[in-house]
């Protein structure tokens, strides 16, 4: 079995601290990598020799937010397959619309406590990286 990778955009430490410890409660083995904002994830994305199974990507960050960072991934071909889902504290259905339009795989409001991550990202990798 290949271990899973996974790429998480986000500007929040905490934020990345809090997924990346219920990831591993769901699977120890998944590799994360990640960036604090769209810029600097397509960077990395586009420099390294492999991809990752799945990108989360948060709304919000500074620099390059999570919509024109989702625009420029869909618009790469190298990067375009990904499995990309939208991971933010909004719920509002506008944004949601908008980044469905422009080629996100999901979106995940994120979750107010820990059990509720590991449930959300277990059901998504299941389905997704299964």
């Amino acid at each position: 079995m290949n271990t899973r990778r996974l790429f998480l955009v986000d500007d929040d430490v905490d934020e990345q601290w809090i997924f990346n410890t219920a990831l591993s409660a769901v699977d120890p083995t998944i590799q994360l990598s990640g960036a604090a904002n769209g810029q600097d994830a397509i960077r990395q994305l586009a420099s390294s020799p492999s991809v990752p199974d799945v990108i989360f990507l948060d709304l919000n960050m500074p620099v390059m937010n999570g919509l024109e960072c989702l625009r420029l991934i869909k618009s790469n071909p190298g990067l375009s397959g990904i499995p990309t889902i939208m991971y933010s504290t909004s719920a509002d259905p506008l944004t949601i619309s908008r980044t469905m339009e422009l080629g996100a795989d999901e979106f995940i409001t994120k979750p107010y406590n820990f059990e509720d991550l590991v449930n959300t990202l277990r059901h998504v990798l299941d389905r997704i990286v299964a």
